[in-house]
């Protein structure tokens, strides 16, 4: 559990271990109507604390309401690859050598505890943001709970060392007896 926002990871059967767990989501309410409009197949509201800015969750299960019977996987942690790789050349005495290491195909789940600068883009009115919800007072505003709107891609390529010299020749260095510098 990591403070407001619940349970983050899951083991099950067949998933990497672990894997992020929580909810979906469909964007943010941009006006009264629309969460008036979001209901279940017997007209009820899906959401009905919900209000304009709030995070619109998606009823995975199918069952008319949304609560914790409705989450999900979300990503996981654990990349497909990781490698690295070597590049080194040379020409008239000038050398390069650079270390590089990647992976691809794993989630960050990003779960600050101050405010991250992306925050500055929160839904402040209609049409102002359809991915970060308003900023609440309330401590348990559903906004703030697991879901797929902290999670991003994790893949990267790293230079993890760079290396750059110069071999004197040695034409100048027998000179001085000094083999290789």
């Amino acid at each position: 559990v990591l403070g407001n926002i619940g349970t983050i990871t899951r083991a099950e059967n067949g998933e990497p271990f672990p894997f992020f767990y929580g909810m979906r989501t469909a964007g943010i309410f941009q006006t009264a109507d629309e969460v008036a409009d979001y209901v279940n197949s017997r007209g009820e509201m899906l959401q009905p604390d919900a209000r304009p800015g709030d995070v619109r969750f998606v009823d995975c299960n199918g069952d008319g309401t949304i609560d914790d019977a409705d989450r999900v996987k979300i990503g996981k942690g654990a990349p497909d690859w990781t490698f690295g790789f070597n590049l080194a050349v040379a020409w008239k005495g000038i050398d390069l050598g650079a270390f590089f290491n990647a992976t691809i195909g794993n989630d960050i789940f990003d779960a600050y505890l101050n405010m991250p600068r992306y925050m500055l883009d929160r839904w402040t009115g209609p049409g102002s943001s359809n991915r970060i919800p308003r900023l609440s007072r309330n401590v348990d505003a559903t906004n703030w709970q697991s879901s797929d709107l902290y999670v991003h891609d994790g893949s990267f390529l790293r230079l993890r060392s760079l290396q750059l010299g110069y071999s004197f020749p040695s034409t100048l260095l027998r000179k001085v007896h000094i083999e290789r510098l």
